[in-house]
């Protein structure tokens, strides 16, 4: 059907390594690369935010929280759009986060693990990274060169925690996206690919089209 824009601000929450925006050199970069412009030109009203690349979901959703209440006046209605891993972030935040100055409309996501990804848990199998299950930021001192509590939190076995703790919220509307492809041998994602396809089915890549699904 024919695009309508939203009447409420639309929010932009990246994945996991993630950014907002990045200058390198003379080279601007934008994880919403033309989506952000296609809004902007439909009428919308759109911010884009950026959380710790790998953060855990509690810590990128409480970022989100304080770019949310400082940015938004209070009771303001708003949309959230969100890729891979920041679907998590928004779950998070709905369900974990009360009492917020603003009120959440919707949220929307795009390829996000809601259910994990078969791929983070072979990297946790074979690689060794995604095993901490109490991640202190101390930078010399990680129990795992590189690890990180976002690899973990993208494993089936802690989407099946977080899913079992994290509930809807009946006043929001949730709706996701999910993506399917063939990657050949060339491909950079064929490796994960191959390792989804296995365990999981139809996949991007990453994630597969059961775990992408959420809502509507």
């Amino acid at each position: 059907g024919e695009f309508k824009s939203p009447i409420s601000p639309v929010v932009l929450c990246h994945g996991l390594f993630g950014y907002s925006e990045k200058q390198i050199a003379t080279l601007q970069l934008q994880y919403w690369r033309g989506i952000k412009d296609v809004l902007l030109h439909r009428g919308c009203e759109v911010y884009s935010t950026g959380v710790g690349s790998i953060s855990s979901v509690k810590e990128r959703a409480v970022n989100l929280h304080k770019f949310l209440e400082q940015n938004f006046r209070v009771s303001l209605i708003i949309n959230l759009v969100a890729h891979s891993m920041g679907g998590l972030d928004c779950r998070y935040l709905i369900s974990h986060i009360p009492n917020r100055s603003y009120k959440i409309l919707s949220v929307s996501t795009i390829a996000t693990p809601h259910r994990g990804s078969s791929f983070m848990d072979w990297v946790r199998d074979k690689v060794g990274v995604g095993h901490l299950s109490q991640y202190i930021r101390r930078e010399t001192e990680d129990v795992v060169p590189f690890d990180a509590l976002a690899f973990t939190n993208l494993t089936r076995d802690y989407c099946r925690a977080f899913n079992s703790i994290t509930h809807d919220d009946p006043e929001v509307y949730y709706s996701s996206y999910a993506a399917s492809a063939n990657m050949g041998i060339l491909s950079r994602l064929a490796f994960p690919f191959h390792i989804v396809r296995k365990s999981e089915g139809e996949n991007d890549g990453f994630v597969s089209v059961e775990s992408a699904k959420w809502g509507i």
